[in-house]
């Protein structure tokens, strides 16, 4: 079945698991302070055992996250958030980055270290699923309950939630509630 949390493909998986770095039922916030942050960092290849996190860091990642899925969430419903955009472009251009040629493709590598490097390639990730547009499938769950980023694998883009088996059949059977109860409390028309 088709986006039942199926991961990311190649480097976007990473992009994939910062933006599920958020808050789960069940599960705290992986970033929710400086050293979960930079526990976070080292498990994904992001940053070594001895990277020093600072508040300041931490609240720079967490604005970036927030800002990428304020901006997935508006591209799923059709409105981009200018909002998130601006947000980006702020953090981006404190981003130290050098165009490398490889293999016929020009692609941004990374420069600097601590955070500043995390954020570059966080930042270089999203430029190559732009540029492939493995980007566009890059969605949030349409279920209000669910925070979960998912990796839309329908042919025509179309996933909505993460998992049908889940969030797609909880949405289902409340649509379903809504319509029967709609038409069970109609008062008939005396006309």
């Amino acid at each position: 079945m088709a986006n039942d949390f199926q991961p990311a493909p190649g480097d976007l998986a990473l992009m994939q698991r910062f933006l599920n770095s958020v808050e789960f039922p069940g599960r705290p916030d992986r970033l929710r302070d400086t050293a979960s942050t930079g526990r976070w960092l080292q498990q994904n290849g992001l940053a070594a055992d001895d990277t020093a996190i600072e508040e300041e860091d931490r609240l720079r990642l967490v604005a970036l996250r927030d800002a990428l899925r304020s901006m997935l969430r508006g591209s799923n419903r059709g409105a981009a958030d200018a909002g998130a955009f601006g947000r980006i472009n702020a953090i981006a251009a404190e981003t130290p980055f050098v165009i490398e040629l490889r293999d016929g493709q020009a692609v941004l590598r990374p420069l600097g270290s601590g955070i500043a490097r995390v954020v570059a390639q966080l930042m270089a990730t999203i430029h190559a699923g732009m540029r492939d547009s493995a980007w566009q499938r890059l969605k949030l769950c349409a279920s209000e309950e669910c925070p979960m980023a998912f990796y839309d694998t329908s042919k025509n883009r179309s996933g909505a939630w993460c998992s049908m088996a889940q969030c797609g059949n909880r949405a289902k059977v409340r649509a379903y509630q809504t319509r029967k109860r709609s038409t069970e409390y109609r008062v008939p028309s005396t006309e």
